[in-house]
């Protein structure tokens, strides 16, 4: 909060500063260049069609600047609407549903337990044996974190950011496995993949934190 008063603020008083600033220098530039023919050009209508090229080159110079400032402000306020947007919804993807009820996931993670281990390793490529021994450590995990657990409240704080964390790798990794021919898992395998994780996937929502 504190900190949007103080971004909140800068914006009303820079354009102060900044007309304050640029009186200033008109009113120090006028002073040095009044007795010169240089200051008598400068802030009178020019005689001739074009602009003397002192001046020329102050606008080029000037309007060059101020097209590079304004650009990169704008390529701020682009990256603070996505940080926003970011922080406003990627929380979301590590919210636990409180109404629902952690014991009874564990005859779904029984089912993805028993499909996993019959997978045969010794097909795989060395990184789709690391996910699915990662995906077994992981479905031990839940197992044993929800086992018993009538609430989400019963959960420990400590413990609730890992289940979500889990329940996210998980899907990732049986989703990929299950895209390997090398896994060999029949129709009824995949199905059986496929409808549990969506059923242990009810601990996740969109409204709330657990």
């Amino acid at each position: 909060m504190e900190q949007s008063k103080e971004i909140g603020a800068s914006l009303l008083i820079s354009p102060f500063f900044g007309f304050s600033l640029v009186i200033v220098l008109m009113f120090v530039l006028r002073t040095l260049t009044k007795k010169t023919n240089f200051g008598e050009s400068l802030f009178k209508e020019p005689k001739k069609s074009a602009a003397p090229w002192p001046i020329r080159i102050i606008l080029i110079l000037t309007c060059t600047a101020v097209s590079g400032f304004h650009g990169s402000n704008d390529g701020q306020k682009g990256v603070g609407l996505i940080m926003l947007i970011l922080i406003g919804i990627v929380p979301i993807h590590f919210a636990l549903n409180t109404t629902t009820n952690p014991s009874t996931l564990t005859a779904p993670l029984n089912k993805i337990e028993t499909v996993l281990g019959a997978i045969d390793p010794s097909t795989l490529s060395i990184y789709d044996r690391n996910d699915l021994d990662s995906s077994k450590v992981m479905t031990a995990r839940l197992m044993n974190s929800v086992e018993n657990k009538s609430t989400i409240s019963s959960i420990p704080k400590s413990n609730r950011f890992l289940i979500r964390k889990d329940i996210m790798l998980l899907n990732s990794h049986v989703k990929s496995l299950v895209a390997k021919t090398e896994t060999r898992l029949s129709k009824n395998d995949k199905e059986v993949l496929s409808t549990n994780l969506k059923k242990y996937a009810l601990l996740q929502t969109t409204l709330q934190n657990g």
